[in-house]
């Protein structure tokens, strides 16, 4: 089952002030910011531990989702800093 409202592993903040608390939180921001780029490798990464995280809900598939997600957010230059 697939369950989008699994934490992350540690609450992301963007510039804007923006808390991103779930997994819906990442993927949703993802969606709408990056919708349009058709190719990245670590975005397409991302993509793929959020889903499988969303599928597993175990801590270790949430963690390597919130990592990669920061990671995109930090290269994109939208992440202000992390909230252990």
């Amino acid at each position: 089952m697939v369950d989008w409202s699994r934490p992350l592993t540690r609450v992301l903040i963007l510039k804007t002030g923006v808390r991103l608390r779930t997994l819906h939180d990442a993927a949703e921001l993802i969606t709408r910011r990056f919708g349009s780029v058709t190719k990245s490798a670590p975005l397409e990464h991302a993509i793929g531990l959020l889903l499988r995280a969303a599928e597993t809900g175990t801590q270790a598939d949430r963690k390597a989702a919130t990592d990669q997600v920061a990671h995109v957010l930090r290269f994109n230059m939208m992440l202000r800093f992390n909230i252990a």
